[in-house]
């Protein structure tokens, strides 16, 4: 089980003194890519199969079988960018 987070990587960038700006546009970034995709993994079974072929290494197992929560996700993402 992997058990990794994102926020591991935000909160290493912060202690290292990255800018927070840097940080907020890299998390805004992956969210752009990854949440359409997420979307798209469990509206097309085809293409779920194959995301976690390619992907499923770096998901944990309840990742594979919940959706995602946007409101949250995005949520977070505009109150950083507030910052």
């Amino acid at each position: 089980m992997n058990d990794f987070s994102a926020g591991f990587v935000t909160l290493y960038l912060y202690v290292a003194g990255c800018p927070v700006r840097s940080v907020v546009r890299s998390l805004w970034s992956s969210l752009c890519v990854i949440y359409p995709a997420d979307l798209l993994r469990f509206r097309s079974p085809a293409f779920a199969k194959r995301y976690q072929q390619v992907l499923g290494f770096l998901m944990r197992d309840s990742e594979k079988v919940t959706r995602p929560l946007p409101c949250l996700s995005l949520c977070c993402c505009w109150c950083c960018s507030l910052l």
